[in-house]
């Protein structure tokens, strides 16, 4: 958030960048001393008013941003101002409060000796604009997730601690209730550093369309190589919190688990993340019908079409299905099936697909080929992932496993994802 501002001095407008510049160009080989905080009163406390912070910060900002405005140290303060290393680490507390004020931000949390001033607070100068702090209050989700993508960024960057970005996190909770991620979130009833990593998950997917989460992108969470480690054991073995609560899982590969990659089940996006509507397009792609109601047609077919329909519909009986598969994960080959249906239009494949699904009891996912293209055409492989995930999911909660079906499935490439993996 920015705002314009106008500084006027008793001669003259004065921007911002000229205020700063005046207070450097009279601040060198100062000392600090009262003869120059006199002689720069004007702009001084013009800078400290605009941002919000003391008349001393105000000149150590200046500093920063003439010595910089990247990997500034206390030695580059010293040496500006002619003072001993000693007497400048006595503005450290300066420093740390610029730092809150998010004008100035650490190179690593672990070693406070170097910071930098960001870039986003000098794009605001150059327009002569004060940068203020994202409002954390009265916040609606999409505000909130910008807000995350912030101090995940900062995170890392090394300009946080996971503790600190966990304590920001719970007064950004505590102060936006209304917000339905977080009235889902508390429902969960996770431990501070549990909501953090699931927040994680929620704002890669929100904010950079990755839902494959792996033990590095975690790794920053931790505040060391024990308490990773042991959380690592946990999510291999199915045994973390999260993952009892149903909010995350192994990502599905080939019909396995990958024990070292992660993504948000699909109740927690529905639930957590209802406001984003995270799922919507996914849901346009396809319906899930319902088996028990669709509606009885007799098909007429030559007899040896109506053979192997037969053959087909016999198969697709929970019994027989199930000893085929066992058979082929015994041989370690893959256990899904693909048929397709040929034929002009109007001979009946879709029917006849909804005929074995009611005669089986197996709902049927249909694709609407049309939405397919258009997302595949102008949106990311990830997008059009999301229709397998989703499948795969309906597979887990399916007592049969569903139906999957393209139709006019020769209008698209479909090579890129396992479409018969389950059935």
């Amino acid at each position: 958030m920015e705002k314009r501002i106008q500084l006027k001095s008793k001669k003259k407008e004065m921007t911002l960048l000229q205020a700063i510049e005046r207070v450097v160009e009279l601040s060198e080989d100062s000392k600090m001393s009262s003869e120059f905080m006199k002689k720069a009163k004007t702009e001084i406390q013009l800078l400290a008013k605009s941002f919000g912070i003391t008349e001393r910060q105000a000149v150590l900002f200046c500093v920063c941003m003439e010595k910089g405005p990247h990997r500034v140290d206390y030695h580059d303060i010293a040496d500006h101002l002619d003072m001993n290393k000693i007497s400048v680490l006595s503005y450290a507390s300066d420093i740390d409060a610029l730092v809150r004020r998010r004008l100035l931000k650490y190179r690593d949390v672990k070693d406070e000796d170097d910071f930098d001033v960001p870039t986003v607070v000098i794009r605001s100068l150059k327009h002569n604009e004060v940068y203020e702090l994202p409002q954390l209050k009265g916040l609606d989700c999409a505000a909130m997730f910008e807000v995350l993508n912030l101090w995940f960024e900062d995170l890392n960057d090394d300009a946080i601690s996971c503790n600190e970005l966990c304590e920001e996190l719970q007064t950004l909770f505590k102060d936006n209730p209304q917000v339905g991620f977080v009235q889902h979130l508390k429902e969960y009833c996770l431990s501070p550093n549990d909501q953090m990593m699931t927040t994680l998950f929620c704002h890669r997917l929100v904010n950079h369309d990755d839902d494959d989460i792996r033990f590095g992108d975690i790794e920053d969470l931790f505040d060391g190589i024990g308490s990773f480690n042991r959380a690592k054991g946990e999510l291999r073995n199915g045994e973390h919190k999260l993952q009892k609560k149903k909010i995350i899982e192994h990502r599905c590969v080939d019909g396995l688990a990958d024990v070292t990659r992660y993504k948000l089940t699909e109740s927690a996006k529905r639930t957590l993340l209802a406001e984003m509507k995270i799922n919507e397009a996914e849901e346009k792609l396809a319906d899930m019908l319902d088996s028990s109601k669709l509606t009885e047609k007799k098909l007429y077919f030559p007899k040896d079409i109506q053979r192997q329909l037969e053959d087909l519909e016999s198969f697709l009986q929970p019994d027989n299905f199930r000893k085929v598969q066992e058979r082929m994960k015994e041989k370690g080959f893959r256990y899904g099936f693909a048929y397709l249906f040929y034929g002009s239009p109007g001979t009946g494949k879709t029917e006849t697909v909804y005929q074995l699904a009611r005669q089986t009891g197996r709902n049927i996912m249909v694709v609407d080929v049309p939405q397919l293209k258009s997302m595949w055409v102008g949106q990311s492989e990830k997008n059009v992932k999301g229709l397998f995930d989703r499948y795969r999911e309906q597979v887990k909660r399916a007592k049969l496993t569903p139906i999957l079906l393209f139709n006019e499935a020769d209008a698209i490439d479909c090579h890129h994802q396992p479409a018969g993996e389950y059935g």
